[in-house]
């Protein structure tokens, strides 16, 4: 019985061992799809309103990826996911920015489905790690043209204003204040694009400023496309009579 038991033991071993190596070479493959699935391109140099040198006319490549991870730390890309400009009503007040509103309507397309899989996010979680104020850093690229719709950037709960740092940068800015200042926004614009720092606070009054920088004719040249796939979609369905 005791041999029985000791077996028992041996095969209980190898089976975690087993599965143990079976989840490590998962998670290498996820960690290096992360980098393979990215074209190996170059992007034409910055100008304009840009976050850590990601800009208008940025193209999303594996070196980009690599450079940015060298600042902000470790990164993850995800697709299929619902895209949402507004950031939860986090981002902008309602009816503010209807140029905003509309575009993102037009990303909504079936619950956001149609925009999810059309992009590529590229999410920083670690940058805090690395001595930046920020928690959350979401980059959204057009899978297509490989450029940035738009970047929403979390600061850590308590960090200090960096809205000053933007206006030494871009100038001063438009600011809007929802009802009993919930969320005070400062807005700078360039040309048609974007950038807003948002005051939000959290359910115990703790501040945390969030950025957005929107790429309003990326942005505008994908709901254009999409709106033409649905409406091609839509002819070559079949009809029931």
């Amino acid at each position: 019985m005791a041999e029985t038991g000791s077996m028992t033991d041996r095969r209980r071993q190898i089976l975690i061992g087993l599965v143990a190596v079976l989840v490590s070479a998962v998670v290498v493959i996820i960690w290096w799809s992360n980098r393979m699935v990215l074209p190996d391109t170059t992007s034409p140099p910055v100008h304009g309103l840009a976050f850590f040198d990601v800009g208008e006319t940025t193209v999303l490549s594996r070196g980009l990826q690599t450079s940015l991870e060298s600042v902000l730390g470790e990164s993850a890309i995800e697709g299929w996911s619902p895209v949402d400009l507004s950031d939860g009503g986090h981002a902008y007040l309602p009816g503010r920015f209807p140029d905003l509103e509309a575009l993102n309507k037009g990303l909504s397309l079936k619950d956001g489905t149609l925009a999810g899989n059309a992009t590529w996010k590229l999410v920083f979680r670690y940058a805090k790690l690395n001595g930046l104020p920020f928690s959350h850093i979401k980059m959204v690229f057009d899978k297509k043209t490989e450029r940035p719709l738009f970047i929403q950037a979390r600061a850590a709960s308590g960090q200090q204003d960096f809205s000053t740092t933007l206006t030494a940068k871009f100038g001063q800015p438009a600011i809007t204040n929802g009802p009993d200042r919930t969320l005070e926004s400062r807005v700078w614009t360039e040309g048609e694009n974007l950038l807003i720092a948002s005051r939000v606070p959290n359910k115990i009054d703790v501040v945390a400023w969030h950025l957005y920088i929107y790429f309003k004719g990326n942005i505008q040249a994908l709901v254009n496309r999409l709106e033409a796939d649905a409406a091609a979609s839509a002819v070559s369905e079949p009809s029931a009579f």
